[in-house]
């Protein structure tokens, strides 16, 4: 009798399982099937710089010469850049701090996602500067890669 019990528990818990990890038209929910969110790219450096540095911020702008005042023309001038790096725009906190680039682990006081976003505060245009802003799983994923650290990898 107490085997019957066990059984038809673990045949109700697969069957939740089964169930929570399908969207319903057959695709996986990537939170409980992959164990990362859902994104345009992964939340890594390398990633952020082929999908969205490279082609759309470093040409013209960002890259020697270029408009912007520093480079992201490879994920060495990104990270050298960036990474704990504060912004020259002068743009303080609320207590009177000066806000960094990518300040590691606090993707909210990141100068870079208040640029991407067009927060209020930020001097300038909304990056990336004369394109269509960012949708919000790219900035999301820009933030997931501060909230770790901003390691480079």
């Amino acid at each position: 009798m107490k085997c019957a019990a066990v059984l038809k528990l673990l045949l109700c818990v697969a069957t939740l399982a089964s169930v929570a990890s399908c969207a319903g038209d057959g695709t996986k929910i990537p939170v409980l099937d992959d164990g990362e969110p859902n994104g345009p790219f992964p939340p890594r450096l390398s990633s952020i710089q082929k999908n969205l540095l490279t082609p759309t911020c470093s040409p013209g702008c960002h890259e020697p010469g270029g408009i912007a005042p520093f480079s992201m023309k490879s994920i060495a001038d990104s990270y050298a850049n960036l990474v704990g790096v504060p912004n020259t725009e002068l743009v303080m906190d609320s207590k009177g701090r000066l806000l960094l680039r990518v300040n590691p682990g606090f993707p909210s006081s990141s100068y870079m996602i208040l640029k991407l976003e067009g927060a209020p505060g930020i001097i300038g245009d909304r990056m990336p500067q004369g394109r269509a802003p960012l949708d919000r799983a790219t900035i999301d994923t820009i933030a997931e890669w501060i909230a770790q650290g901003a390691p480079n990898d």
